[in-house]
């Protein structure tokens, strides 16, 4: 059997096996449902520092968090999360969450963002990688445990 248009096999085999596997049906989709918001945390972002609202706690996997931040600076910052940062790229080189890489904010904007913790225990951080942010201490720890 011969197929003209390969692109559209293909496409059709991986959705028939996202389908087959539930694959599709997994906590990150249901994240954007409020009904299934476990924690909400409020971080502001300053000159170089990170401040959440009645302090860090700790994650739990599987927990859905709505995460609110503000950028209460002057200048544009960004939001990662991760562990070992990279200055050089302007990244973590390894992080918890494959679907999110980061944000940027204006000074002045907020966003939301809601996640799924993934079962990925261990020290983590947030921090700023815009040029010198992340250097002069505009990062926090976070911890993910059971």
């Amino acid at each position: 059997m011969i197929f003209k248009n390969k692109k559209l096999v293909v496409g059709l085999a991986m959705l028939a096996m996202l389908m087959a596997t539930g694959t599709w049906l997994t906590m990150p989709v249901q994240a954007h449902r409020s009904d299934l918001i476990s924690k909400n945390i409020e971080i502001v972002m300053n000159e170089f520092s990170f401040t959440v609202t009645g302090g860090m706690p700790v994650l739990k996997p599987g927990d859905v968090v709505r995460f609110k931040i503000k950028n209460a600076g002057k200048v544009r910052h960004d939001f990662h999360m991760g562990k070992d940062p990279n200055t050089k790229d302007e990244k973590f080189n390894t992080s918890p969450f494959e679907q999110f890489d980061m944000l940027e904010l204006d000074a002045g904007s907020s966003a939301d963002l809601t996640l799924t913790i993934p079962d990925k225990v261990g020290d983590w951080e947030m921090g700023c990688f815009q040029a010198g942010h992340y250097g002069a201490g505009m990062k926090l720890s976070f911890k993910i445990a059971k």
